[in-house]
């Protein structure tokens, strides 16, 4: 895989300089994707309180329906991680004409893709909701429904939101993605405001929410693309996939998709134990995740921007400054959650019952889950989520796609499992569960990265020569 993918390097004899990144171009592509991230995490939070006024049921319901999603999304997310590392490698060697054949050809397989992946769920989708989480009460279940459905109309335009922001944030183009997605869910907060509270439309005035804001998103995000890069085959789209162009791409993304889709496989099988648990888990446990999005936009942020940066650097067999900004970005990452987390972690109680008002039994649950999370997170999320991503931008994915599996199957679902259920733990036991995988992961990732072992033993080797050339 690797070999393919620097087969048109430049033939100069030294590598791209580093000063390419500097401090100050780092935080220009961050702080947009953080204001983004935060905003995006605020109106999902705003969306949350709005569905609270619904009921207990309906935040429920979308949990279940969340946990069901993220499954599904890693068919096309895949093609939309892929794409990003080949064209950001591609800009690294100065192959303009490859990145823009590779974007242009998997921004179309990605929404074919996707609407292929949601055409189970249009025509089943109650079926399956009833065979996965039969142990919720029929209220949840029904609200679940209506909001699937909603949801999965939508896929096409996650599919080509998703591909069209990896491709320009690969470019390093960060603010696209953040007007995009701030006016998509902008329309989601009012017309879903509109809908539930001057209708009295409930759930379903939410699912138009959430529909309208993907919607608008894409087509944001995809006109900005074409302006921008005016890529072949845009002008009617190009189902002639050529297999030099689709490989490297898949050759990334399909592991990386696997992986994905595992971890959120393992995700759905613990949500499957929490709908045991009763109605004030299940909406405790959509509150913990609606607010642990906010406590961990910075490390987010640094992932999303982590592997333009270091594919960059390995395009352009810069792997000294490759492996020097994996440790960069994750420690920059472990520093700012650490931060973030030290001043929320006494108010947790506070905002929880300022921003969601659940009732004493969901509270106690909620703030449980938070200082669990809290406590692991500055010290291994980092390690186990944005040295990964470094890790993929270089081409190491298999070794990737294995301990995640291993990780996710023994610490998040046996280890959940065991002190959830078993030990009577409840939903805070399943977070525990979680918090072992991020310590398992980080452990694994980060000594893969100071081993050097992502790299080949024929670039190690060239990279070798080189440096003896030019000492």
């Amino acid at each position: 895989m690797k070999e393919e993918i620097i087969t048109s390097e430049k033939t100069d004899s030294s590598p791209a300089s580093s000063q390419v990144y500097t401090t100050a171009s780092i935080l220009k592509m961050t702080i947009p994707v953080a204001i983004e991230q935060l905003l995006n995490t605020s109106i999902g939070m705003i969306n949350m309180m709005m569905v609270s006024s619904v009921g207990s049921e309906a935040v429920a319901a979308i949990g279940l329906v969340d946990s069901l999603n993220m499954l599904f999304f890693n068919v096309f997310t895949a093609l939309a991680t892929g794409v990003m590392v080949i064209v950001a490698q591609c800009r690294g060697r100065e192959d303009f004409e490859g990145a823009r054949e590779a974007a242009s050809q998997t921004y179309t397989a990605s929404i074919l893709a996707a609407a292929l992946t949601a055409i189970p769920l249009l025509l089943f989708g109650r079926p399956i909701l009833d065979s996965l989480f039969g142990g919720t009460e029929l209220g949840v279940r029904e609200y679940a429904s209506i909001y699937l459905f909603a949801s999965s109309i939508t896929y096409p335009f996650i599919a080509a939101a998703q591909t069209a922001f990896g491709i320009v944030r690969a470019e390093g183009d960060t603010r696209a993605p953040l007007v995009s997605s701030v006016i998509g869910n902008l329309c989601n907060i009012v017309l879903g405001g509109i809908l539930i509270f001057g209708f009295d439309m409930g759930m379903l005035g939410s699912a138009i929410g959430m529909m309208s804001a993907r919607i608008v998103s894409a087509v944001l995000i995809s006109i900005s693309m074409w302006k921008r890069y005016h890529w072949r085959g845009y002008e009617g789209f190009n189902f002639r996939f050529s297999r030099a162009c689709m490989m490297p791409v898949l050759s990334i993304g399909v592991p990386a998709g696997l992986d994905s889709m595992m971890f959120n496989g393992g995700k759905l099988v613990v949500a499957t134990f929490m709908s045991g648990m009763g109605t004030a888990a299940l909406a405790a446990n959509g509150i913990a995740n609606s607010l642990f999005g906010f406590i961990g936009v910075p490390g987010n942020s640094i992932s999303t921007i982590t592997a333009p940066i270091v594919g960059y650097f390995f395009g352009a067999r810069d792997y000294k400054e490759t492996k020097n900004y994996m440790f960069k970005l994750t420690a920059f990452s472990a520093v700012t959650l650490g931060v973030f987390c030290l001043v929320l972690y006494p108010f947790t109680p506070f905002l929880l019952e300022l921003l969601y008002r659940p009732n004493p039994e969901e509270l106690d649950i909620a703030v449980d889950i938070l200082h669990i999370a809290m406590l692991f997170q500055p010290l291994f999320w980092s390690g186990g989520f944005v040295t990964p991503a470094a890790l993929r931008a270089t081409g190491d994915v298999k070794f990737m796609m294995v301990v995640s599996m291993c990780s996710m199957w023994t610490m998040r679902v046996f280890g959940g499992w065991f002190v959830g259920v078993q030990l009577g733990w409840g939903a805070p036991g399943i977070w525990v569960g979680m918090c072992s995988d991020w310590v398992v992961r980080s452990i694994f990732y980060v000594h893969r990265a100071w081993s050097g072992k992502w790299l080949s033993p024929e670039l190690r080797e060239a990279a070798e020569n080189l440096e003896k050339a030019t000492a």
